[in-house]
């Protein structure tokens, strides 16, 4: 059996037993992502759904993030902004 699981949310393999902390809540990523979207649309097909409102900060904080001019790398940033950009593997 292998010690990774797949997690469509990132895309990526996390290995089992993986826990991040954050603002003292405990998350786990060992599996339970199999399902996630087939689960959110029956919700969504079924009237439990987000409403518009719940989403909205989500939706308006993508458009303002997609509407920002980019300032290029300035003050402290991970070294690895540095590197040259490459095509996005999906890119056609």
């Amino acid at each position: 059996m292998s010690n990774n699981s797949h997690n469509p949310i990132f895309g990526v393999f996390i290995p089992q037993g993986w826990k991040i902390k954050a603002f003292g809540d405990l998350f786990e990523f060992s599996g339970g992502f199999e399902d996630l979207h087939t689960l959110s649309y029956e919700a969504i097909l079924a009237s439990e759904g987000f409403p518009l409102e719940a989403a909205r900060p989500a939706i308006e904080a993508v458009h303002a993030i997609r509407h920002q001019h980019p300032l290029g790398l300035q003050g402290d940033y991970h070294p690895l902004a540095k590197l040259p950009l490459v095509k996005h593997p999906f890119a056609r």
